[in-house]
């Protein structure tokens, strides 16, 4: 799996955004290995309308995934797509996830539950 992000991170950065497809595909690879890698690089490729045929429902999905092992990220970035109303939420998960974030040591998150 890391070894993915880094060959991922060198497509985007060595040669450019002709190759974010295969950057996509290397962090999906990653992060279905183990969501600690790939995972929030490709939540971010959607968020930012980056990767191949982008979607906010995507980049939701993989900040949950993220969220599962990094509560300061991940549940951060979520709750962040909530609160836009990018993606839909239940009643009281969008502060759930501000204050999982929180907790995890994310000060921003601290002031938004």
């Amino acid at each position: 799996a890391p070894a993915c992000v880094e060959h991922a991170n060198m497509l985007l950065t060595r040669w450019g955004k002709e190759n974010t497809e295969g950057a996509a595909e290397l962090y999906d690879k990653a992060c279905t290995i183990d969501a600690n890698f790939g995972c929030f690089e490709l939540a971010v490729l959607h968020h930012e309308e980056k990767a191949p045929d982008p979607t906010m429902e995507q980049a939701g999905h993989y900040y949950e995934r993220v969220c599962s092992m990094d509560h300061s990220r991940g549940c951060y970035e979520l709750a962040e797509l909530m609160a836009e109303e990018l993606v839909a939420s239940r009643p009281g998960q969008k502060e759930a996830l501000y204050t999982r974030s929180c907790q995890a040591g994310n000060s921003e998150a601290c002031t938004k539950r």
